[in-house]
């Protein structure tokens, strides 16, 4: 839940700060339960950049000065999310099913639009 205060300090509503901010507090308990009585620094958020996948093989990414876009950018975006999977096996599966839907062109999520949908005209009568 610590996550949640994104909005805390006015940080980003990002989800690395969420993920530092958990870390920072995890370590915080940890040193409670372990007895240390010296309190740590107070938690600051670094700001590792941004990422963002725009459509089939382009991307948006911003670290410090360096902005990419496009197919590179594409490519940066997809090394920072497999770098951030933990496991061989997480890393491998998801090269191999981003593989297979870029190459296929298949998407397995799918939208939903209430278009063709039929809205009643004549609400239920109220309950007496």
């Amino acid at each position: 839940m610590v996550g949640d205060l994104m909005s805390l300090n006015r940080l980003p509503g990002l989800a690395e700060v969420a993920m530092q901010s958990g870390a920072y507090t995890g370590r915080a308990i940890r040193r409670a339960v372990e007895g240390r009585t010296k309190q740590p620094k107070p938690f600051r958020y670094l700001d590792l950049g941004s990422a963002a996948y725009i459509s089939r093989g382009r991307a948006v990414v911003k670290v410090g000065r360096l902005n990419v876009s496009g197919v590179t950018g594409w490519l940066a975006w997809l090394f920072i999310h497999i770098a951030f999977l933990t496991g061989f096996r997480s890393r491998l599966g998801a090269l191999l099913t981003w593989l297979i839907v870029f190459a296929s062109g298949s998407r397995r999520e799918r939208a939903f639009t209430s278009a063709g949908t039929r809205v009643p005209t004549d609400p239920a009568p109220p309950a007496h």
